[in-house]
């Protein structure tokens, strides 16, 4: 995930929020996790912003939505903490960008209810150019 590709998908979130007329905070993480951009509109709490960049984290080091994580976990009664990683969240929000077969990033947006999070993602992904994104099921 290339700083210019990073942007295009926090311009486009940003275009869509306003659009919608509601308030997020957007992270962008190339495909190891690490934050590239990061925007909170004013009327985000701190917290639903920090939770953008776990989400985020997680889509692209799991490779998963960050709410398949979850459900991940639920069904196994495996809980997060065995993943060894504080920055890892099975809350939905967090999509992974695929290119092929190959993650190349994630968009990680809090700020409204969980599966709004998600399918608001996906719809920004949807219209970002030059990738290739599906769910990936756990099987």
């Amino acid at each position: 995930m290339n700083f210019k590709d990073a942007k295009q998908l926090s311009d486009l979130s940003l275009a869509l929020a306003n659009q919608k007329k509601v308030a997020i905070a957007i992270s962008v993480a190339d495909s190891h996790g690490e934050l590239v951009m990061y925007h909170k509109m004013d009327a985000v709490s701190y917290h639903a912003a920090y939770l953008s960049q776990c989400k985020a984290y997680t889509a692209a080091r799991e490779m998963l939505t960050s709410s398949q994580v979850g459900a991940y976990a639920k069904n196994t009664a495996k809980d997060l903490a065995n993943w060894c990683d504080s920055k890892i969240t099975g809350i939905a929000g967090g999509v992974p960008i695929f290119s092929g077969y190959k993650v190349i990033g994630s968009l990680g947006i809090a700020g409204l209810k969980e599966a709004e999070d998600e399918e608001f993602a996906y719809e920004v992904i949807k219209n970002f150019s030059n990738t290739n994104s599906y769910k990936k099921v756990i099987t």
